[in-house]
């Protein structure tokens, strides 16, 4: 088993063709291997409607913790600017009849105001292991899917997320 360390340029990449639309969001922690970051919609009487889950193993849940440093004090000052409440996620026991699972190594970010998105998307460790055999010098990075979250959301599942990562594991070299 080789290591191998890409740069990847998501700038560059399509947008996720499948969008979300979250109310709200949180992040669990599986026990052994794997971050789950959940995002619900309700109905009018706050009933979960739908949801998406997006597992990327621990890994990749930090780096993309270590990615999202430099948007730390802009979600700050955007707290403290509109005197807004950072919600504590709550997350129920039953899973809403339309639920879907999916699997992501990258995550890009963005917020503007009141609005955020997550894009997610995946490179193949196939696809890598390719390229490290030189059978390829472009890797297929698959766009899975954007969720567009409020702002205040997006500070909420970061928090989580901080709070996880010590909790990681990490790769034995």
């Amino acid at each position: 088993v080789t290591a191998v360390q890409l740069s990847i340029d998501i700038s560059d990449l399509p947008a996720p063709g499948r969008s979300y639309s979250a109310d709200e969001a949180a992040v669990l922690f599986n026990g052994t291997d794997a971050v789950h970051f959940l995002f619900w919609q309700h109905t009018v009487a706050k009933q979960p409607r739908s949801m998406v889950a997006v597992k990327m193993y621990s890994d990749a849940a930090r780096r993309f913790h270590e990615s999202c440093a430099s948007l730390a004090d802009g979600l700050k000052a955007f707290v403290d600017r509109n005197k807004v409440t950072v919600p504590t996620a709550k997350v129920g026991s039953d899973e809403p009849a339309q639920s879907v699972s999916l699997v992501a190594t990258l995550a890009q970010v963005a917020f503007g105001g009141f609005e955020a998105e997550v894009s997610f998307f995946h490179l193949s460790p196939y696809a890598v292991a390719q390229a490290t055999k030189g059978q390829g010098s472009q890797v297929p990075v698959e766009p899975v899917v954007q969720v567009d979250l409020s702002t205040i959301m997006l500070v909420s599942l970061l928090r989580q997320l901080a709070e996880l990562v010590p909790s990681l594991p990490r790769e034995a070299p």
